[in-house]
């Protein structure tokens, strides 16, 4: 199982069916975000979604010929080369192999469906949600004792 958010999706497509529909050409829907259910967050959709780790995962969607990207959280040994998750790019070995089944995904699926991306480069860095650094407060700052300048 796996997180997987889907940033700068539009408003419109941020409802339950739309979303639902969407994980699903990820992988198995396990259960949606509530804020994402709800409509509180605004910058992604995030779902959770049990995929086939043996498989390259879907890195990107195209709704109405707009593509969005997926972004998976907490998966560092995922190959941005491939999508395959196992070993870190640099010790997939991937670009070693000639095999076209590294990057299988349908060249066309029907209409009702989100058109899956093939060509180009379907795979990068940012794939994998970057975590947010804490921010940490220096001591005998204004914030932390609750004093406030003069003027």
């Amino acid at each position: 199982m796996v997180w997987a958010q889907l940033p700068d999706l539009l408003i419109e497509f941020i409802n339950e069916e739309a979303v639902m529909k969407i994980a699903s050409y990820i992988g198995k829907l396990i259960r949606v975000d509530m804020a994402t259910e709800f409509g509180e967050r605004g910058k992604y959709a995030r779902v959770c979604v049990e995929v086939d780790f043996t498989k390259p995962l879907l890195s990107q969607f195209k709704i109405e010929g707009e593509e969005y990207l997926i972004q998976y959280e907490g998966l560092e040994n995922l190959c941005t080369d491939c999508g395959r998750y196992g070993k870190p790019t640099q010790q997939c070995g991937c670009k070693d192999m000639n095999n076209d089944e590294t990057h299988a995904t349908p060249d066309m699926v029907p209409e009702t469906q989100p058109e899956l991306r093939t060509k180009g480069r379907v795979y990068g860095d940012w794939m994998i949600v970057q975590r947010r650094e804490c921010r940490v407060h220096k001591p005998n700052t204004p914030l932390n004792n609750h004093q406030f300048p003069v003027k």
